[in-house]
């Protein structure tokens, strides 16, 4: 085989976008995502490798879509996210990445641990998972 990692690869993609176009709820992507991939074990098992090949895909599959899904639910769920500030807001925390330039602006990597919006300081609590 030339490209080993080709099929996994599309069927990653594949997942991600699919889960970025419709929403399935993530409990149900993990446990597809669990089944598939100890049905693609017992196939394996049992010698019936073109099943398990297509049952790995599968998994592959819904692993790239529970894992959007995982990251989109951190990134709504942030509290910075779903502040809808109306006017000047100060941002205090650590940098930890370097600063990448762009065209027109810099963009600043931060781990927020406070900001204010119009001189009240907040503290900031991250929402994990």
């Amino acid at each position: 085989m030339t490209y080993p990692f080709l099929f996994l690869a599309v069927f990653l993609a594949a997942g991600i976008l699919l889960s970025s176009l419709i929403f399935l709820p993530l409990p149900l992507l993990l446990f597809l995502l669990l089944f598939s991939l100890t049905t693609a074990w017992l196939f394996f098992i049992f010698r019936k490798t073109k099943f398990a090949f297509f049952l790995i895909l599968l998994t592959t599959f819904l692993f790239g879509s529970s894992l959007y899904r995982l990251t989109d639910r951190n990134y709504e769920n942030n509290s910075l996210h779903q502040l809808q500030p109306s006017g000047y807001v100060d941002f205090y925390g650590t940098l930890y990445k370097s600063v990448s330039s762009g065209k027109d602006s810099d963009t600043l990597y931060l781990n927020v641990e406070k900001f204010s919006i119009k001189k009240k300081n907040k503290r900031y609590k991250a929402a994990c998972g």
